[in-house]
């Protein structure tokens, strides 16, 4: 175990530059979450905006130190029914879909 703010051994040993935390950031969990989507794309466009364009050095950090990964819609079978039925039917369907035929 080691004392707050030393560095284990194994920390030590890694390459200069080797990215050890990965975050992973979804959205769409849930098909009728639909806004959901749009914020990883928003963190991702954040990130990307004040680290690069904006020269944040609170960001550049986070760039250098974590790898991000973005999954803006896990639940794609969800999203495509909602978009379906929003496409034919002009609405938000107000249905689960768990798998029962009887629903």
């Amino acid at each position: 175990m080691n004392m707050p703010g030393t560095k284990s051994k194994d920390a030590e040993e890694k390459p200069k530059g080797v990215k050890t935390n990965a975050i992973l950031v979804t959205g769409a969990t849930h098909a009728r979450e639909l806004l959901s989507s749009q914020v990883p794309l928003f963190l991702c466009l954040k990130l990307i905006h004040q680290g690069i364009s904006q020269n944040n050095e609170k960001y550049q950090k986070l760039l250098a130190s974590d790898k991000f990964l973005f999954l803006p819609i896990i639940n794609v079978d969800g999203a495509a029914l909602v978009e379906s039925y929003w496409l034919s039917e002009k609405k938000i369907i107000n249905k689960r879909k768990n798998g029962n035929p009887n629903n």
